[in-house]
């Protein structure tokens, strides 16, 4: 097992995190060969809540009653009883953009994504969220750790 795909296996340490482009790249790599559903979603030119709520829900096909809200995103990356998968990564590209223009709407984007990967933790599952920039409100990650 390379070491991107060992540490995304420690639920304990996952969580919301800026990511390299290689990184990024190793980790979908990665992905399926420990059994982990990989979305990526390039969020570059959203904006406003609702575009990227529904970018979201596109890339990671939720099902039809997702509401396109922040209540209904967090119950579906809480309820992912549909995937047979070990752990959970998603990848978010273009982030400096909605980071600078929309501080806001970043930090509440953030701070759900923390707390449904708490909520996995919980559990016993991955869930990972690797970002491409906006490095200076996430700690970095580091497949060495």
């Amino acid at each position: 097992m390379n070491t991107a795909a060992n540490k995304l296996t420690h639920y304990a340490q996952a969580g919301v995190y800026v990511a390299s482009a290689t990184q990024l790249y190793a980790t979908s790599l990665s992905a399926a060969s420990i059994n982990f559903d990989c979305w990526s979603v390039d969020i570059n030119a959203t904006q406003t809540a609702p575009a990227l709520l529904r970018q979201i829900g596109q890339a990671l096909h939720f099902p039809q009653w997702y509401g396109e809200n922040w209540d209904a995103l967090a119950d579906c990356l809480t309820d992912l009883s549909w995937s047979e998968a070990d752990g959970f990564i998603v990848i978010l590209r273009g982030c400096d953009a909605l980071h600078t223009a929309q501080p806001g709407l970043w930090k509440t984007l953030t701070d759900i994504l923390g707390e449904v990967s708490d909520f996995w933790r919980e559990n016993q599952i991955a869930f990972w969220v690797l970002v491409d920039g906006a490095a200076d409100t996430l700690p970095a990650f580091s497949p060495d750790r």
